[in-house]
């Protein structure tokens, strides 16, 4: 039985963008807990 292998370097996103940012300029951005959530 062989183990996945896994990539350390390879994180996880989102497969799909939803939404975006227009016009704006962020200095701080933050993920909730969950990481579904983007507050700027």
């Amino acid at each position: 039985m062989n183990a996945p292998i896994i990539d350390p370097l390879q994180g996880d996103f989102p497969e799909v963008i939803e939404e975006y940012l227009e016009h704006g300029v962020m200095k701080c951005i933050a993920f909730n807990r969950r990481g579904t959530l983007l507050a700027a």
